[in-house]
């Protein structure tokens, strides 16, 4: 990800915040000098981005750090108030249904090249589909998490949540597929 634009959304979100570069310090472990420096060079090191996201309790630059579908160059900009998100959450989420619904049984097809043409165009519309859901999702949390929410324990919530439903053991291993009993995956 750009390192500059990292940055920007670092400095931004420690004024928004009114965060100093002290506190910042005291938050991440660093030196005062040194997230001095830090902070006057043209890339900061991973590492100390990683605990400024951290620390700030930032969504939006730790989704800029780690990577995301997401354009980084617009969660910059993303200041949506929290009902026009979930109106376009709402939006992508009964589109994604919608394609979904409308994508013919696969029956004994166990990989893309097996479905036909039409099937696999489908299927295509549905990943597409899907991709747009998951930006608006990341676009709600950015907004529930400025909104006030505790989107880290929504997230643990949910976790347990496919825990209890046996998609996952909790270790990172799927258990079974959300779509069919015959897909067993490993993360």
């Amino acid at each position: 990800m750009n390192p500059r634009l990292q940055k920007a959304i670092l400095l931004a979100e420690m004024e928004e915040k009114g965060i100093t570069q002290k506190e910042l310090a005291l938050g991440t472990g660093y030196s005062e000098s040194r997230v001095s420096q830090l902070l006057n060079i043209e890339k900061p090191p991973r590492q100390f981005m990683i605990a400024a996201a951290s620390f700030l309790d930032s969504i939006r630059l730790q989704y800029v750090i780690r990577g995301t579908i997401i354009n980084p160059v617009y969660l910059n900009q993303i200041r949506d108030d929290f009902q026009t998100v979930m109106d376009k959450t709402r939006v992508e989420n009964e589109e994604t249904n919608k394609v979904i619904g409308a994508i013919k049984q696969l029956h004994n097809a166990r990989s893309y090249k097996d479905c036909t043409r039409d099937q696999q165009r489908q299927i295509e519309e549905v990943v597409r589909q899907k991709i747009d859901d998951i930006i608006a999702g990341q676009h709600l949390l950015i907004a529930a998490k400025e909104f006030g929410v505790d989107v880290r324990e929504a997230i643990k919530e949910c976790n347990l949540k496919y825990i209890d439903r046996g998609y996952t053991s909790g270790k990172g291993t799927i258990k079974k597929d959300t779509c069919s009993p015959q897909a067993s995956v490993s993360m």
